[in-house]
Protein backbone atom coordinates (compact mmCIF):
# COMPACT_ATOMS: atom_id res chain seq x y z
CA UNK A 1 0.00 0.00 0.00
CA UNK A 2 1.06 2.99 -0.67
CA UNK A 3 2.74 5.20 2.31
CA UNK A 4 -0.09 8.29 1.72
CA UNK A 5 -3.04 5.85 1.05
CA UNK A 6 -1.68 4.03 4.41
CA UNK A 7 -1.64 7.55 5.81
CA UNK A 8 -5.43 8.01 4.40
CA UNK A 9 -6.04 5.01 6.03
CA UNK A 10 -5.05 5.86 9.36
CA UNK A 11 -6.83 9.02 9.42
CA UNK A 12 -9.87 7.49 8.28
CA UNK A 13 -9.87 4.71 10.93
CA UNK A 14 -9.50 7.64 13.61
CA UNK A 15 -12.11 9.31 12.05
CA UNK A 16 -14.54 6.81 12.13
CA UNK A 17 -13.24 5.49 15.62
CA UNK A 18 -13.83 8.67 17.41
CA UNK A 19 -16.76 10.64 18.66
CA UNK A 20 -17.68 13.59 16.80
CA UNK A 21 -15.90 16.45 18.05
CA UNK A 22 -13.18 14.26 19.25
CA UNK A 23 -9.32 15.74 18.86
CA UNK A 24 -7.75 13.82 15.90
CA UNK A 25 -4.16 14.93 17.43
CA UNK A 26 -5.20 13.18 20.63
CA UNK A 27 -6.54 9.92 19.20
CA UNK A 28 -3.28 9.64 17.01
CA UNK A 29 -0.97 10.96 20.16
CA UNK A 30 -3.04 7.65 22.26
CA UNK A 31 -2.33 5.12 19.73
CA UNK A 32 1.12 5.67 19.61
CA UNK A 33 1.19 5.43 23.41
CA UNK A 34 -0.02 2.15 22.96
CA UNK A 35 2.54 1.39 20.32
CA UNK A 36 5.42 1.83 22.73
CA UNK A 37 3.29 0.13 25.56
CA UNK A 38 3.16 -3.15 23.74
CA UNK A 39 6.22 -3.29 22.41
CA UNK A 40 7.60 -6.69 21.74
CA UNK A 41 11.37 -5.11 20.46
CA UNK A 42 13.01 -2.24 19.44
CA UNK A 43 16.04 -1.02 17.76
CA UNK A 44 16.54 3.18 18.09
CA UNK A 45 19.50 5.58 17.12
CA UNK A 46 19.94 8.82 16.70
CA UNK A 47 20.98 11.90 18.44
CA UNK A 48 20.01 14.16 21.01
CA UNK A 49 21.34 17.55 20.41
CA UNK A 50 21.12 20.66 22.93
CA UNK A 51 21.89 24.15 22.13
CA UNK A 52 21.22 27.20 24.58
CA UNK A 53 20.93 30.72 23.65
CA UNK A 54 21.61 33.70 26.48
CA UNK A 55 21.88 36.95 24.63
CA UNK A 56 24.62 36.65 21.53
CA UNK A 57 26.04 33.37 23.38
CA UNK A 58 25.23 30.21 21.71
CA UNK A 59 26.47 26.65 23.32
CA UNK A 60 25.78 23.48 21.78
CA UNK A 61 25.88 19.84 22.66
CA UNK A 62 25.03 16.59 20.36
CA UNK A 63 25.43 13.11 21.81
CA UNK A 64 24.65 9.39 19.85
CA UNK A 65 22.41 6.78 20.79
CA UNK A 66 21.54 3.04 20.41
CA UNK A 67 19.01 1.59 21.89
CA UNK A 68 17.81 -1.98 20.97
CA UNK A 69 15.73 -4.35 23.36
CA UNK A 70 12.98 -7.36 23.01
CA UNK A 71 11.15 -8.99 25.48
CA UNK A 72 13.20 -11.56 25.80
CA UNK A 73 15.36 -9.17 28.51
CA UNK A 74 18.03 -8.91 25.73
CA UNK A 75 19.11 -5.10 25.92
CA UNK A 76 21.65 -2.55 24.63
CA UNK A 77 22.53 0.78 25.16
CA UNK A 78 25.14 3.06 24.48
CA UNK A 79 25.49 6.97 24.51
CA UNK A 80 28.42 8.03 22.70
CA UNK A 81 30.59 11.38 21.68
CA UNK A 82 34.18 11.92 19.75
CA UNK A 83 36.07 11.09 22.74
CA UNK A 84 33.54 9.32 25.23
CA UNK A 85 31.42 6.78 25.33
CA UNK A 86 28.86 4.28 27.83
CA UNK A 87 27.60 1.18 26.63
CA UNK A 88 25.42 -1.73 28.27
CA UNK A 89 24.80 -5.18 26.83
CA UNK A 90 21.83 -7.69 28.67
CA UNK A 91 21.71 -11.08 26.93
CA UNK A 92 19.34 -12.75 29.03
CA UNK A 93 21.57 -14.12 31.50
CA UNK A 94 24.64 -11.43 31.90
CA UNK A 95 24.63 -7.59 32.40
CA UNK A 96 27.96 -5.64 31.17
CA UNK A 97 28.67 -2.14 31.72
CA UNK A 98 31.54 -0.91 29.79
CA UNK A 99 33.22 2.99 30.37
CA UNK A 100 35.81 4.17 27.47
CA UNK A 101 37.05 6.77 29.61
CA UNK A 102 39.20 4.19 31.94
CA UNK A 103 38.52 0.93 29.48
CA UNK A 104 37.05 -0.70 32.51
CA UNK A 105 33.64 -3.25 32.29
CA UNK A 106 31.93 -4.80 35.03
CA UNK A 107 29.82 -8.20 34.06
CA UNK A 108 26.88 -9.16 36.67
CA UNK A 109 23.94 -11.04 36.35
CA UNK A 110 21.06 -9.49 33.86
CA UNK A 111 19.34 -6.50 35.01
CA UNK A 112 15.44 -6.90 37.04
CA UNK A 113 12.38 -6.94 34.95
CA UNK A 114 9.28 -6.36 36.16
CA UNK A 115 6.57 -9.66 35.82
CA UNK A 116 3.28 -8.47 36.74
CA UNK A 117 1.28 -8.86 34.50
CA UNK A 118 0.62 -4.86 33.51
CA UNK A 119 4.16 -4.69 33.17
CA UNK A 120 4.57 -3.62 29.59
CA UNK A 121 6.96 -6.55 27.04
CA UNK A 122 10.03 -3.98 26.89
CA UNK A 123 11.19 -3.02 30.23
CA UNK A 124 14.25 -1.91 30.11
CA UNK A 125 17.43 -1.38 32.20
CA UNK A 126 15.97 0.18 35.60
CA UNK A 127 17.44 3.96 34.84
CA UNK A 128 18.84 3.42 31.94
CA UNK A 129 18.19 5.49 28.75
CA UNK A 130 16.03 2.88 27.52
CA UNK A 131 14.06 2.63 30.50
CA UNK A 132 14.10 7.07 30.32
CA UNK A 133 12.95 6.84 27.19
CA UNK A 134 10.59 4.22 26.81
CA UNK A 135 9.03 5.27 30.28
CA UNK A 136 8.53 9.56 28.40
CA UNK A 137 6.82 7.65 25.50
CA UNK A 138 4.78 5.82 27.36
CA UNK A 139 3.27 8.49 29.24
CA UNK A 140 2.79 10.85 26.57
CA UNK A 141 -0.80 11.15 26.57
CA UNK A 142 -0.85 11.14 30.30
CA UNK A 143 1.15 14.13 31.02
CA UNK A 144 -0.61 15.98 28.21
CA UNK A 145 -3.40 18.86 28.66
CA UNK A 146 -3.71 19.73 25.03
CA UNK A 147 -2.65 17.77 21.58
CA UNK A 148 -2.76 19.90 18.63
CA UNK A 149 -2.65 17.97 15.08
CA UNK A 150 -0.28 20.32 13.20
CA UNK A 151 0.19 19.33 9.95
CA UNK A 152 1.48 15.99 7.73
CA UNK A 153 5.62 16.41 6.77
CA UNK A 154 7.76 14.16 5.38
CA UNK A 155 11.42 13.27 7.83
CA UNK A 156 14.32 11.64 6.25
CA UNK A 157 15.70 8.82 8.04
CA UNK A 158 18.77 7.06 6.78
CA UNK A 159 17.93 8.48 3.40
CA UNK A 160 14.34 7.04 3.46
CA UNK A 161 11.44 9.71 3.27
CA UNK A 162 8.92 8.72 5.89
CA UNK A 163 5.62 10.36 6.57
CA UNK A 164 4.57 11.56 9.29
CA UNK A 165 1.82 13.51 11.42
CA UNK A 166 3.31 16.59 13.26
CA UNK A 167 1.56 16.94 16.71
CA UNK A 168 2.32 19.77 19.62
CA UNK A 169 1.37 18.63 22.79
CA UNK A 170 1.32 20.97 25.99
CA UNK A 171 2.18 19.71 29.22
CA UNK A 172 0.42 19.60 32.15
CA UNK A 173 2.62 20.89 34.36
CA UNK A 174 2.77 25.05 34.61
CA UNK A 175 5.11 27.11 33.55
CA UNK A 176 6.50 29.13 36.39
CA UNK A 177 6.70 32.66 36.09
CA UNK A 178 9.44 33.93 34.06
CA UNK A 179 9.60 30.56 31.87
CA UNK A 180 8.08 29.66 29.14
CA UNK A 181 7.87 26.18 27.87
CA UNK A 182 6.45 25.53 24.13
CA UNK A 183 4.47 22.83 23.71
CA UNK A 184 6.70 19.65 22.54
CA UNK A 185 6.78 18.82 18.76
CA UNK A 186 6.60 15.39 17.89
CA UNK A 187 6.62 14.03 14.57
CA UNK A 188 5.04 10.53 14.16
CA UNK A 189 5.93 7.62 11.53
CA UNK A 190 2.14 8.20 10.24
CA UNK A 191 2.64 3.89 9.32
CA UNK A 192 4.12 2.26 12.49
CA UNK A 193 2.99 5.37 14.76
CA UNK A 194 6.50 5.87 16.41
CA UNK A 195 8.42 8.84 17.79
CA UNK A 196 10.80 9.63 14.43
CA UNK A 197 11.76 13.17 16.00
CA UNK A 198 11.08 15.46 19.02
CA UNK A 199 11.66 18.71 19.67
CA UNK A 200 11.27 20.69 23.22
CA UNK A 201 11.87 24.09 24.07
CA UNK A 202 11.83 26.19 27.02
CA UNK A 203 12.74 29.83 26.80
CA UNK A 204 13.26 32.76 30.10
CA UNK A 205 12.06 35.72 29.96
CA UNK A 206 13.41 39.07 30.96
CA UNK A 207 11.98 41.82 33.57
CA UNK A 208 11.20 43.47 30.38
CA UNK A 209 9.21 40.53 28.95
CA UNK A 210 11.93 39.64 26.02
CA UNK A 211 13.44 36.26 25.83
CA UNK A 212 16.67 36.20 28.26
CA UNK A 213 17.35 32.84 27.17
CA UNK A 214 16.08 29.58 25.22
CA UNK A 215 17.13 26.14 25.57
CA UNK A 216 16.15 23.42 22.72
CA UNK A 217 16.41 19.93 23.60
CA UNK A 218 16.05 17.80 19.77
CA UNK A 219 16.03 14.22 19.29
CA UNK A 220 16.29 12.53 15.75
CA UNK A 221 15.82 8.91 14.99
CA UNK A 222 18.70 7.77 12.51
CA UNK A 223 16.83 4.62 12.66
CA UNK A 224 13.78 3.40 14.15
CA UNK A 225 11.72 0.10 13.95
CA UNK A 226 9.71 -1.95 16.10
CA UNK A 227 8.04 -5.38 16.71
CA UNK A 228 10.45 -7.17 14.68
CA UNK A 229 13.67 -9.79 15.23
CA UNK A 230 16.57 -8.47 16.20
CA UNK A 231 19.93 -9.20 15.67
CA UNK A 232 21.72 -11.73 17.67
CA UNK A 233 24.83 -9.54 17.47
CA UNK A 234 23.33 -6.76 19.11
CA UNK A 235 23.67 -8.37 22.36
CA UNK A 236 26.70 -10.00 22.47
CA UNK A 237 29.71 -8.29 24.23
CA UNK A 238 32.78 -8.33 23.10
CA UNK A 239 35.38 -6.34 25.53
CA UNK A 240 37.23 -3.49 23.44
CA UNK A 241 41.09 -4.34 23.16
CA UNK A 242 43.38 -3.68 26.67
CA UNK A 243 39.76 -3.63 28.19
CA UNK A 244 39.88 -4.54 32.06
CA UNK A 245 37.63 -6.49 33.98
CA UNK A 246 37.09 -4.51 37.70
CA UNK A 247 34.61 -5.94 40.23
CA UNK A 248 32.80 -2.87 40.61
CA UNK A 249 33.38 0.94 39.32
CA UNK A 250 32.27 1.97 42.25
CA UNK A 251 33.18 -0.13 45.64
CA UNK A 252 30.20 1.90 47.09
CA UNK A 253 27.02 -0.26 48.74
CA UNK A 254 24.28 -0.94 46.33
CA UNK A 255 21.77 2.11 45.35
CA UNK A 256 19.01 2.29 47.05
CA UNK A 257 16.09 5.15 47.64
CA UNK A 258 17.40 7.68 49.87
CA UNK A 259 14.38 10.04 50.17
CA UNK A 260 12.94 10.33 53.77
CA UNK A 261 16.45 10.13 55.24
CA UNK A 262 18.82 12.87 56.89
CA UNK A 263 21.42 14.02 54.05
CA UNK A 264 24.91 13.30 54.92
CA UNK A 265 27.57 16.45 55.74
CA UNK A 266 30.44 17.23 53.76
CA UNK A 267 33.15 19.49 52.88
CA UNK A 268 34.10 19.75 49.09
CA UNK A 269 36.44 22.32 48.02
CA UNK A 270 34.90 24.23 44.39
CA UNK A 271 36.05 25.20 41.40
CA UNK A 272 36.49 28.70 42.82
CA UNK A 273 38.85 27.60 45.43
CA UNK A 274 36.13 28.06 48.13
CA UNK A 275 35.01 25.41 50.53
CA UNK A 276 31.12 24.52 50.87
CA UNK A 277 29.56 22.42 53.59
CA UNK A 278 26.15 21.32 52.74
CA UNK A 279 24.97 21.70 56.94
CA UNK A 280 25.65 25.26 56.20
CA UNK A 281 23.10 25.51 53.59
CA UNK A 282 20.23 25.07 56.22
CA UNK A 283 16.89 27.08 55.38
CA UNK A 284 17.44 26.35 51.79
CA UNK A 285 16.68 23.47 49.15
CA UNK A 286 19.54 21.95 48.02
CA UNK A 287 20.37 19.87 44.08
CA UNK A 288 23.06 17.96 44.30
CA UNK A 289 24.24 16.16 40.79
CA UNK A 290 26.74 13.71 40.91
CA UNK A 291 28.70 14.14 37.46
CA UNK A 292 31.58 13.71 35.46
CA UNK A 293 32.26 15.00 32.01
CA UNK A 294 32.95 11.53 30.16
CA UNK A 295 29.44 10.94 31.37
CA UNK A 296 26.59 10.66 27.96
CA UNK A 297 23.59 11.33 30.46
CA UNK A 298 25.14 13.73 32.76
CA UNK A 299 25.30 15.82 29.35
CA UNK A 300 21.61 15.34 28.79
CA UNK A 301 20.72 17.02 32.34
CA UNK A 302 22.66 19.47 32.47
CA UNK A 303 21.20 21.84 30.70
CA UNK A 304 17.93 21.35 32.78
CA UNK A 305 19.94 21.79 35.79
CA UNK A 306 21.66 25.40 34.58
CA UNK A 307 18.01 26.44 33.64
CA UNK A 308 17.09 25.81 37.72
CA UNK A 309 20.03 27.45 38.72
CA UNK A 310 19.08 30.47 36.69
CA UNK A 311 15.65 30.70 37.79
CA UNK A 312 15.47 29.62 41.28
CA UNK A 313 18.88 31.04 42.69
CA UNK A 314 17.55 33.92 44.08
CA UNK A 315 14.57 32.23 45.65
CA UNK A 316 16.29 29.55 48.30
CA UNK A 317 17.54 27.17 45.77
CA UNK A 318 21.28 25.70 45.71
CA UNK A 319 22.49 24.04 43.01
CA UNK A 320 26.05 22.12 43.49
CA UNK A 321 27.47 19.90 41.09
CA UNK A 322 29.51 17.39 42.36
CA UNK A 323 32.23 16.23 40.27
CA UNK A 324 33.31 12.86 40.30
CA UNK A 325 37.32 11.92 39.94
CA UNK A 326 38.56 14.71 37.86
CA UNK A 327 41.21 17.81 37.52
CA UNK A 328 39.99 21.11 38.11
CA UNK A 329 40.62 22.07 34.70
CA UNK A 330 39.14 19.43 32.98
CA UNK A 331 35.87 20.42 35.14
CA UNK A 332 36.66 23.96 34.96
CA UNK A 333 37.23 23.81 31.02
CA UNK A 334 34.24 21.73 30.33
CA UNK A 335 31.81 24.45 32.45
CA UNK A 336 33.20 26.76 30.97
CA UNK A 337 32.80 25.46 27.13
CA UNK A 338 29.25 25.09 27.89
CA UNK A 339 28.54 28.23 29.53
CA UNK A 340 27.26 26.19 32.96
CA UNK A 341 27.14 28.56 35.98
CA UNK A 342 26.16 26.26 38.69
CA UNK A 343 29.10 25.39 41.49
CA UNK A 344 30.74 23.07 41.26
CA UNK A 345 32.29 21.01 43.46
CA UNK A 346 35.35 18.57 43.20
CA UNK A 347 35.05 15.09 44.89
CA UNK A 348 38.43 13.44 44.03
CA UNK A 349 38.27 10.76 45.80
CA UNK A 350 34.47 9.82 45.46
CA UNK A 351 34.31 9.83 49.57
CA UNK A 352 31.00 11.90 49.40
CA UNK A 353 29.27 9.64 46.42
CA UNK A 354 30.14 6.73 48.64
CA UNK A 355 28.26 8.27 51.26
CA UNK A 356 24.88 8.71 49.22
CA UNK A 357 25.00 5.42 47.31
CA UNK A 358 26.49 6.32 44.24
CA UNK A 359 26.58 3.56 41.68
CA UNK A 360 25.92 5.49 38.36
CA UNK A 361 25.86 8.83 36.83
CA UNK A 362 23.84 11.01 37.02
CA UNK A 363 22.44 10.54 40.48
CA UNK A 364 20.32 13.60 41.44
CA UNK A 365 20.08 13.93 45.38
CA UNK A 366 17.17 17.07 46.31
CA UNK A 367 17.49 18.11 49.98
CA UNK A 368 15.07 20.10 52.08
CA UNK A 369 15.68 23.23 54.10
CA UNK A 370 16.44 20.94 56.96
CA UNK A 371 18.49 18.71 55.82
CA UNK A 372 16.47 15.76 54.57
CA UNK A 373 16.38 13.67 51.37
CA UNK A 374 13.56 14.68 49.57
CA UNK A 375 13.71 13.19 46.58
CA UNK A 376 16.75 10.97 44.85
CA UNK A 377 17.23 9.94 41.29
CA UNK A 378 19.45 7.81 39.54
CA UNK A 379 19.60 8.76 36.15
CA UNK A 380 18.35 11.21 33.80
CA UNK A 381 15.29 13.00 34.88
CA UNK A 382 13.05 15.54 32.63
CA UNK A 383 12.88 18.87 33.66
CA UNK A 384 9.33 18.73 35.05
CA UNK A 385 10.18 15.90 37.41
CA UNK A 386 12.67 17.96 38.87
CA UNK A 387 10.96 20.76 38.77
CA UNK A 388 8.25 18.79 40.90
CA UNK A 389 10.58 17.46 43.31
CA UNK A 390 12.11 21.04 44.03
CA UNK A 391 8.32 21.83 44.73
CA UNK A 392 7.45 19.01 47.16
CA UNK A 393 10.71 19.93 49.12
CA UNK A 394 9.39 23.66 50.06
CA UNK A 395 10.83 25.99 46.86
CA UNK A 396 8.68 28.40 45.94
Amino acid sequence: MPARCARLVILLLLSAAAPAGANPGQEILDRVVRTYQNLSSCDFAGRIAVAVRTGGDKTENELRFLVAADSTGRIREELREPSHGVLGVADGTHHWQYRSQTNEYVKGPPPLRRTDAGAPKVSGIPGGLSANMLHQFRGLSAGASEVKYVRDEAVDVAGVSRKCFVLDVTSKSASPGGVQMEPKRLWIDSQQLIVLRQQIEVRGDSAAGRPAWRRTETITFDRATVDRALDDSLFVFRAPAGATEVASFSQGPQPGDLSGKVAADFTLKGLDGKTTTLSKLRGKVVLLDFWATWCGPCRIEMPRLQTLHREFKTKGLVVLGINQRETPKRAQDFMKKYGYTFPTLLDTQSAVAEKYQVQGIPTLVVVDPKGTIAAHFIGVREEAVLREALKKAGLK
